[in-house]
């Protein structure tokens, strides 16, 4: 999942999507596997609520905390 800079906000693979249908999958997915992993795609400017929003929804999903993570872009070297 991608959170993007502007509206829309969310991505699943490069398809924009509303909340809800991350929600739905999420859920489906959880039910297949207890075990599946979230990973939440974000830059510096992707608004902070709208991840949270994600998280939130994995956490309804019944997604393990353990199992939702964030990838972010690697600092420029110096």
């Amino acid at each position: 999942m991608t959170v993007g800079t502007n509206s829309p906000y969310f991505y699943l693979g490069d398809q924009p999507v509303t909340l809800d249908r991350l929600q739905n999958e999420m859920t489906a997915a959880t039910k297949k596997d207890p075990q599946v992993r979230v990973a939440i795609r974000a830059d510096k400017w992707s608004p902070v609520g709208e991840v949270i929003k994600i998280w939130d929804a994995a956490k309804t999903a019944n997604v393990a905390p353990d199992r939702v993570s964030m990838i972010t872009e690697k600092p420029a070297a110096k």
